[in-house]
């Protein structure tokens, strides 16, 4: 209980120092941000990005993708896009998602890419297989 009580303090802590620093110049942002995938085990996959905390007053926008591929791999580049999604401003706490069908296994990964202070950031969640049931392989 006492350590909930100290986290607490530090983020109550956190929020007015970024408070005093979003006043003094527009647009400063702290987010923090989530990106992952889920099995729904009815033949789906779904990418979820997700605003899990954020303090200052700026516009958040992100772009959130699924990739597919037959191979364990990484780099989005050499996989295929099977859906897109995108908003103007990830709200505190927000999420946006995609679904996409599972015809056979297959090696997710989602990425979403948003820009902070003018800067493009990439995110990316891990690699998992999932089988044509939506469900997550195990290795």
């Amino acid at each position: 209980m006492k350590r909930i009580s100290v986290l607490l303090s530090l983020l109550l802590l956190l929020a007015v120092c970024f408070s005093f620093a979003s006043c003094a110049g527009e647009g400063n942002v702290f987010a923090l941000l989530s990106v992952r995938l889920k099995g729904n085990g009815d033949g789906t996959v779904t990418a979820v990005a997700r605003n899990e905390f954020a303090v200052g007053s700026s516009v958040l926008p992100v772009e959130l993708t699924l990739y597919a591929c037959s191979e364990n791999m990484s780099d989005t580049s050499r996989m295929q896009a099977v859906s897109r999604t995108q908003t103007d401003d990830l709200n505190l706490f927000s999420a946006i998602e995609v679904t996409v069908p599972v015809t056979e296994p297959a090696y997710f990964c989602a990425e979403i890419v948003y820009t902070v202070h003018g800067e493009t950031q990439v995110l990316q969640s891990g690699v998992v297989r999932y089988d044509a049931s939506g469900d997550r392989v195990v290795a």
